[in-house]
């Protein structure tokens, strides 16, 4: 079996994309995330979100999505850097705050959610 991302289960790329928006929003906040490549998988974290039901935080994300304005979010790393350093303001700051106060739960419930996956195709050690 060949390693990378293009081979993983569609139910793994979305907890990869949970699990980047989980560690890097909370080591580093929404700009920290946006900034590095682990953003480009932000509408697929939302999709998770949605999957797992961390509805607090999927709200969370898409607010901080639409802090990108009318032209919207780019999954272009170096087009969202860019119109990061070319906005006043994101507001950043508060999605944080209400980020780390939903995160330790949802991060539960995405790690919950990825062993049931597991478990319904099969691949679980029993």
């Amino acid at each position: 079996m060949e390693l990378g991302e293009e081979n993983l289960h569609p139910f793994e790329r979305t907890y990869m994309a949970l699990f980047s928006l989980f560690g890097n929003v909370f080591n580093g906040g929404f700009d920290m995330y946006f900034q590095e490549s682990s953003g480009d998988l932000a509408p697929l974290a939302l999709v998770g979100l949605r999957q797992i039901g961390a509805k607090n935080t999927e709200l969370i994300l898409k607010d901080a999505l639409d802090s990108f304005g009318e032209d919207g979010y780019t999954a272009d790393c170096n087009l969202r850097r860019a119109k990061l350093d070319a906005m006043s303001d994101p507001q950043f700051d508060v999605l944080n705050r209400k980020f780390y106060e939903f995160s330790d739960a949802d991060s539960a419930l995405a790690l919950e959610w990825l062993v049931r996956e597991y478990d319904r195709i099969g691949l679980t050690d029993a």
